[in-house]
């Protein structure tokens, strides 16, 4: 695809356009500790900055198939794959407060009135760190993405509404773990007929959060 001379991969643009989050401890905690692992995708609507993500990685608590809502919020922070100059064992979080949910959609799209699994918060401050890439690797163990790359936002204005006679990407990092202070990273590639499942040793430590 092309951007504004901007040349990239699909896989690339899917990888840059996924942002990695971190579900945290609820009710605000000073030091929180990770309770899972999520994404999202960082969205421009009408000039505002969105994250947008499963309402399921903020109310972990909540029972679906009842309808039942606890009124636990866990903390959403966002990875920036960015680690202090001087503590290379260290990865910044961006924090993002103030997420919206659905009990109900008064809209004229019955194949949506069920979808409440969605949450947004706006970004309504300026980022105090860079949301860089970590590295993506093919099956074969060649290199996608670099690290260290920009992250994107979604343009809502260059969107489209599905279709189901096409085919669609569905891309995340969620199957993260940490043993001691090293995140290991297992990325998932859906092909159409393939799953293709393989590791990303890391050298992190998520270290102190960001505030928005």
């Amino acid at each position: 695809m092309t951007n504004n001379n901007l040349q990239m991969t699909l896989a690339e643009y899917f990888w840059k356009a996924s942002q990695q989050i971190v579900i945290l401890t609820p009710n605000k905690a000073l030091n929180p500790d990770i309770e899972g692992w999520g994404s999202g995708f960082l969205l421009v609507y009408k000039g505002h900055r969105f994250l947008v993500t499963c309402d399921h990685n903020v109310h972990m608590e909540d029972d679906y198939s009842e309808g039942e809502r606890k009124g636990i919020d866990y903390g959403v922070g966002i990875i920036c794959n960015y680690s202090d100059p001087n503590n290379p064992l260290s990865m910044g979080l961006i924090t993002v407060p103030g997420f919206i949910y659905y009990d109900v959609f008064d809209i004229d799209l019955p194949e949506l009135t069920e979808l409440k699994d969605v949450t947004f918060a706006e970004l309504k401050s300026n980022f105090m760190l860079p949301i860089l890439t970590n590295r993506l690797c093919g099956y074969d163990g060649s290199i996608w993405v670099h690290e260290g790359e920009p992250k994107l936002f979604i343009d809502a204005d260059h969107t489209a509404d599905l279709d189901i006679s096409k085919e669609y990407v569905i891309t995340g990092c969620i199957r993260n773990k940490i043993d001691g202070i090293v995140m290991n990273r297992a990325t998932t590639f859906r092909g159409k007929n393939h799953i293709y499942r393989f590791s990303m040793p890391g050298v992190k430590r998520i270290g102190k959060s960001r505030k928005m």
